[in-house]
């Protein structure tokens, strides 16, 4: 696809090994995407449930798809992005411009599997991290990348979801 080479992308949720955010953002580098890789890359409580960890817990995810990206023939650089803070939504486009000049693609990837459980039992603070990170976390990135996408002419927001979103599941 000659229309991708040069292009630029912001993947979030990219820091989990064999995830699907290190899968779209390497299969971008192969047709010539520049990728700005990021996950939260921290390990939280807020982000555990049910003894699942559901965030990266470092960087080493995140350097390891630089090294597969560069590999390629591409570029990248690897943020760690909180999607549920505006700011750091903010930061993470800033960066991406400054690195590469410019924003074409915004793969909303980061997610959480909270809520997944006894519906009785699961906690008003993992439902609201769920809603932080699995929605909110994708309006936060979506509004801090129209504005640099909007002057050149667009771009495309890619929003990824569980097959959750669209059936239930036992408990």
């Amino acid at each position: 696809m000659k229309d991708l080479d040069g292009k630029v992308a912001i993947v979030t949720g990219a820091g989990r090994i064999g995830g699907i955010g290190q899968g779209a953002a390497l299969e971008l580098a192969k047709w010539g995407v520049r990728i700005v890789a990021t996950d939260v890359a921290r390990r939280s409580a807020d982000t555990d449930w049910d003894g699942r960890s559901t965030t990266a817990e470092d960087m080493t995810g995140l350097h390891s798809l630089v090294e597969q990206v560069e590999s390629v023939g591409s570029q990248a650089i690897a943020l760690s992005v909180d999607v549920t803070n505006a700011e750091d939504a903010s930061g993470c486009v800033e960066a991406a411009v400054e690195a590469f000049g410019q924003v074409d693609i915004l793969v909303n990837n980061a997610g959480v599997p909270n809520g997944i459980g006894n519906f009785l039992k699961i906690p008003d603070s993992v439902w609201e991290m769920s809603w932080q990170v699995n929605v909110m976390g994708m309006v936060r990135m979506s509004r801090a990348v129209v504005p640099v996408m909007k002057p050149r002419g667009g771009g495309s927001i890619i929003n990824n979801a569980s097959v959750a979103g669209i059936r239930a599941m036992p408990e």
